[in-house]
C-alpha cells in the first residue's frame, strides 16, 4: 500500500478588505488568505505548519498578490455589495493614500494623449515590471491578463510596445519573447481583460 504524505501549501481564509489593485487600476474588493506550509496525509493537512504570509486577491481580476494586513483598519468577515463601503470598513484611507496614482488613472481614461512621454514611458514600465514577475514564475496567461488590462487605457502604439520588450529582453527576461504585433492585437481586442473572467 502506497500512502501518500509531505509537506503542501495550504490557505485559510480571514476575510475580504478594499485595495487598489495595480491591474485593474482601481480600488477593488480583494480576498485575503493565511498560508502556511503544512504536513499532510493524502493532502489532508494534520498539523500547524509553517506560517508563510498573507496573500490577497482581487475578485476582479483574480490576480494574487502578498497581503500587509497590519495596514488595513479591520478584514471584513463577510462581502459587502459596495467596494467604498468596504473601504470604510477595512481600509478607510485608501482613496487618500492612492490619490496620486487615481488623479493620473483618471487622467488616463479621460484622454491618454495628455500623457507626456515621460508619462507614458513610467507607465509602460510600471505595467511590464508588474506583469514580468509572472512571467518568471511561469504564469503566462497571469502576466498577459496585466499587460491586457493596464495597458489598454494607455491606447499603445507597435513601437511603444516593441521598445519596452526590447528592454526586457536585453534582461533576460521571460517576458521579452513576446512579439510586439501580437500583445498590441491583443490589447486591442481586451483578449484578456478582467471583464472575461
Amino acid at each position: 500500500m502506497i500512502i501518500v504524505y509531505g509537506r503542501n501549501r495550504f490557505t485559510k481564509f480571514l476575510g475580504y478588505v478594499a485595495d487598489y489593485c495595480k491591474t485593474c487600476r482601481r480600488v477593488t474588493e480583494f480576498k485575503v488568505e493565511e498560508v502556511v506550509m503544512a504536513p499532510h496525509v493524502y493532502f489532508i493537512r494534520i498539523g500547524p505548519g509553517s506560517f508563510l504570509g498573507n496573500v490577497q486577491t482581487c475578485n476582479s481580476c483574480k490576480m494574487e498578490s502578498d497581503a500587509y494586513t497590519n495596514r488595513f483598519k479591520s478584514i471584513s468577515k463577510k462581502r459587502i455589495a459596495s467596494v467604498d463601503q468596504l473601504a470604510q470598513e477595512t481600509f478607510p484611507t485608501v482613496y487618500e493614500v492612492f490619490k496620486a496614482r487615481l488623479e493620473r488613472e483618471a487622467r488616463l481614461r479621460m484622454d491618454s494623449e495628455t500623457f507626456d512621454a515621460t508619462e507614458r514611458q513610467k507607465a509602460f514600465l510600471e505595467i511590464f515590471k508588474a506583469a514580468s514577475v509572472y512571467f518568471q514564475n511561469r504564469q503566462r496567461l497571469n502576466g498577459l491578463r496585466v499587460l491586457v488590462n493596464g495597458l489598454n487605457p494607455l491606447n499603445p502604439t507597435e513601437e511603444e510596445l516593441r521598445e519596452c520588450l526590447s528592454h526586457f529582453r536585453d534582461g533576460r527576461h521571460a517576458i521579452g519573447t513576446l512579439r510586439s504585433a501580437e500583445l498590441l492585437s491583443m490589447v486591442q481586442r481586451k483578449e484578456l481583460s478582467s471583464d472575461r473572467y
